[in-house]
């Protein structure tokens, strides 16, 4: 199942798993926010795993997050600079 949180910096965190249909990302935060995957998490999307825009990002992974595209990314901050 896909999480998309709109409206507002949202929260994620994952210890099972989170799959992204066709096109989509496995989350996606668009007010910036934060993922925290835990260990033995998964995130997979297709574009991304994670897509974080619009404000803030943290993204903190001891699982595995990744894309099922060959030209995807694992976590795509589109909105600033990575740290």
């Amino acid at each position: 199942m896909r999480h998309l949180i709109e409206g507002g910096a949202g929260t994620v965190t994952n210890s099972g798993t989170i799959v992204g249909g066709p096109g989509n990302s496995g989350v996606q935060l668009r007010n910036g926010g934060s993922v925290h995957n835990q260990d033995g998490g998964t995130i997979t999307g297709f574009n991304s795993g994670v897509y974080v825009n619009g404000g803030p990002a943290a993204v903190t992974n001891a699982g595995s997050i990744g894309s099922t595209s060959a030209i995807g990314y694992g976590v795509s901050l589109p909105g600033g600079p990575c740290r």
